[in-house]
């Protein structure tokens, strides 16, 4: 888990009554004894909630002091190279990200950037199997044997997802050209009557001009993932989120689940930040060049006061291996939205194809039997 001391950890974790571990209970504000069945509620005080909605100056990154950083004890898997923390007593498992054999035997400590905030798990664990295998019995084209494969589902994995958040103030110089819509009368031939006449007819035309600018574009909040342990696809599909819903971070709410450690840095992160920031900048542009069409030529945009958050996003993970492919199913820990890729059967697109032409020629030969 994410730790500055292990002692102060594991104060935190421990029952109140009875002093045994913890686990945090998706969809509530709290941690259960899984010794005594104590719930233990999670305490969120004034400073802890201003903390949460603060920002780090993108500048000044390299020279965050200590308390804004964390030492994190991490497993790393040999296979896809995924560092994520697990539970204390795992002693053999899967990797979350590959599904390769990840035996525990120690691991190793990163310093990282602190997670600001997260959205805790809603989602149950039974909740994503019910919600996992209703998407799975829908997946008719994919192989039966891989179908087989996912009504196994004992390796569905609680993990905390590292994301960025952006602020950032952009200004945008750019060329392009207006275009101004006007009509005119054109003449052209026809055949009427076996006849060639002259007719006219209004068209409309457009008249360009060259123009250039400057636009100014406001972001909150871009949220990018920083992982590549995950198909970046797959994952922003998984939106929308609550951004409302996150609360500070608390190591308790990471009790019982596992937390992925970033790999992609805040600079990476602000380079596909501002990828999202494209259409609205682009948006921008045409609303500042006006007329009835627009055309951009170029333009080059600068970051202004970028400031930016760690923050943890709740994701159900159920991966399997494939005739040598990873094929990774997602579940919204906070709404149960699952997205996932799976293997095509040709046959079966086959057999449909065949039996749809099937259906086709049946119906031609009734018509043409009509006839």
């Amino acid at each position: 888990m994410y730790n500055e001391k292990t002692a102060d950890i594991n104060s935190k974790l421990q029952c109140k009554n009875c002093a045994a571990p913890v686990t945090f209970q998706p969809g509530t504000q709290g941690t259960t004894c899984g010794y005594c069945g104590t719930y233990n509620p999670i305490s969120v005080n004034a400073g802890d909630k201003h903390a949460a909605t603060q920002e780090l100056n993108f500048n000044n990154y390299l020279d965050i002091d200590d308390s804004e950083k964390l030492t994190v004890q991490v497993l790393k898997c040999n296979s896809c190279g995924a560092s994520a923390s697990y539970n204390n007593n795992t002693s053999a498992t899967s990797c979350a990200f590959c599904a390769s054999p990840l035996v525990v035997k120690g691991g190793t400590t990163a310093s990282i950037i602190k997670p600001k905030a997260l959205i805790p798990f809603v989602v149950t664990q039974p909740k994503a199997l019910e919600e996992f295998r209703k998407y799975a019995k829908k997946q008719f084209f994919a192989p039966n044997d891989f179908r087989n494969m996912t009504k196994h589902t004992e390796n569905l994995f609680g993990m905390y997802i590292p994301y960025w958040t952006y602020d950032a103030l952009v200004h945008s110089k750019y060329e392009g050209e207006q275009g101004i819509d006007y009509q005119t009368t054109e003449t052209y031939t026809a055949v009427e009557n076996g006849q060639n006449v002259t007719k006219t007819r209004t068209v409309t035309k457009t008249r360009w001009h060259d123009v250039a600018g400057d636009v100014r574009n406001t972001f909150d909040d871009i949220t990018v993932i920083a992982t590549k342990s995950l198909p970046t696809k797959q994952a922003n599909s998984l939106n929308p989120w609550n951004y409302k819903a996150l609360v500070p971070y608390n190591d308790a709410y990471i009790a019982g689940f596992n937390a992925e450690m970033y790999n992609i840095n805040i600079e990476q992160g602000l380079e596909d930040a501002y990828e999202l920031m494209k259409p609205q900048i682009e948006q921008s542009i045409r609303y500042d060049i006006g007329g009835d069409h627009q055309r951009i030529n170029r333009y080059d945009s600068k970051n202004y006061n970028v400031t930016f958050r760690h923050i943890l996003l709740p994701i159900w993970i159920n991966t399997y291996k494939y005739k040598d492919k990873t094929y990774h199913f997602l579940i919204n820990g906070q709404t149960g939205e699952v997205q996932g890729v799976q293997p095509i059967s040709v046959a079966k697109v086959l057999a449909v194809v065949f039996a749809v032409l099937a259906v086709i020629i049946m119906f031609a030969l009734a018509v043409g039997g009509k006839k």
